[in-house]
């Protein structure tokens, strides 16, 4: 009932959207820029095959949904108490529908890279409200991600 009541509303807002009064308004105001130089291209081998990191991550979404990855770490035994906090931050990544579904996109961390270390947590979820949601995985306990022998690098490719 309240899906259809939902639907009606919608269907009444494309068919008849909310008129702008365009009395009392300024037009917009326009600033130009100089234009900066054209960036260098890149060989685009460089961006094809980026370089494995060790220990790093690297994500396929080769799903229809707007995906939000998040991983939780936990300190290592090097890290004292002092210096790293009991409940550490989680961070994410957002993805656009099939981002990176062909060769993958490394993860990295704002500090630099990422080495993703046994017993992380990584969660996948849509976030365009439809509540599909991927994992939780567990490195290195769980079948996914999978550590690639050759580079060191774990994949995780999340799949409709």
């Amino acid at each position: 009932m309240v899906g259809g009541l939902l639907a009606i509303a919608l269907s009444q807002f494309w068919l008849n959207p909310p008129i702008k009064s365009t009395q009392n308004q300024s037009p917009p105001v326009v600033e130009t820029e100089p234009k900066a130089p054209a960036p260098t291209q890149m060989p685009s081998q460089a961006i094809a095959n980026p370089q494995p990191v060790s220990g790093g991550l690297r994500v396929k979404n080769q799903t229809p949904f707007p995906i939000r990855l998040v991983l939780l770490t936990k300190p290592t035994l090097s890290q004292s108490t002092a210096t790293a906090p009991a409940d550490q931050e989680p961070v994410h990544w957002d993805f656009a529908p099939e981002e990176g579904s062909d060769a993958g996109l490394i993860m990295s961390l704002p500090e630099g890279n990422l080495r993703l270390q046994p017993t992380d947590i990584l969660v996948g979820f849509a976030v365009d409200g439809s509540r599909r949601y991927w994992g939780p995985y567990v490195v290195g306990e769980t079948a996914s991600p999978q550590k690639q022998p050759k580079s060191g690098e774990w994949q995780l490719t999340l799949q409709p």
